[in-house]
C-alpha cells in the first residue's frame, strides 16, 4: 500500500508541477484528451504487465495492434462486414497469433524474446505490406454509429476509453488478488 501511495503522490506532483509550467493542463478539454490516451495506453499495459507479471516479454505489442488497427477499417470499408464481426475477427487473429506465440515458447522451446522480436519485424512487414504503406481509417463512420461510441463516447462525462479502462482494471484487480489463479 505504502508503494500505491507513493506513485499516486509522485502522479499528483508531477500534475501540479506540469500545471504550473502550463495552465492550460486543467482545462478540460486538455483532461478530456489526456484520460482518453490514458485510457488506450492504460488497456495495452494492463496486457503487458499481466505478461511481465508472469515473468516473460513480448515486444510484438505494438506491432500487434499496427496489424490489427489496419485490419479493423478494412474489414469494415473494404470488405463490408458488420462491425461486430470485424471486432471478432481482429480479437480472434490477436488470439491466434498469441497462441503461436505461446505454442512456439512452451513447446519448442524457444526464447520469448526471439520469437517476440520476430513477430514484431513480421506484423510490422504484414501490416505495411498489406496497406502498401497507406494509411487506412474508418472515414466519416457512417454505418458504425455503436462502434463510433463505443471508442469516442462518454459515460457519466468520461471518454469511453477510460471507462473501458476502469472496468478491466477493477476485472483484473479481482483476478490477480482474489483468485487462485492470479495468486498463482
Amino acid at each position: 500500500m505504502k508503494k500505491d501511495l507513493g506513485i499516486f503522490g509522485l502522479l499528483v506532483a508531477l500534475c501540479l508541477i506540469t500545471a504550473s509550467q502550463n495552465h492550460h493542463f486543467f482545462y478540460g478539454i486538455n483532461l478530456n484528451n489526456l484520460s482518453n490516451v490514458i485510457g488506450l495506453f492504460g488497456i495495452f499495459s494492463i496486457g503487458s504487465g499481466l505478461v511481465i507479471i508472469a515473468g516473460g516479454i513480448d515486444l510484438s505489442i505494438g506491432s500487434m495492434i499496427a496489424l490489427v488497427g489496419v485490419l479493423l477499417p478494412m474489414a469494415l470499408r473494404e470488405w463490408h462486414w458488420p462491425w461486430p464481426i470485424s471486432v471478432a475477427f481482429v480479437i480472434g487473429v490477436s488470439m491466434f497469433f498469441g497462441w503461436c506465440h505461446g505454442l512456439l515458447v512452451t513447446r519448442l522451446k524457444i526464447q520469448p524474446f526471439i520469437v517476440t522480436l520476430c513477430a514484431l519485424l513480421i506484423y510490422r512487414g504484414m501490416a505495411r505490406y498489406i496497406t502498401n504503406d497507406i494509411t487506412k481509417g474508418f472515414g466519416d463512420m457512417k454505418g458504425f454509429e455503436t462502434l463510433e461510441r463505443i471508442a469516442d463516447g462518454k459515460l457519466f462525462g468520461l471518454p469511453m476509453p477510460f471507462v473501458i479502462l476502469i472496468i478491466i482494471t477493477i476485472i483484473m484487480w479481482f483476478v490477480l488478488h482474489r483468485s487462485i489463479y492470479g495468486r498463482y
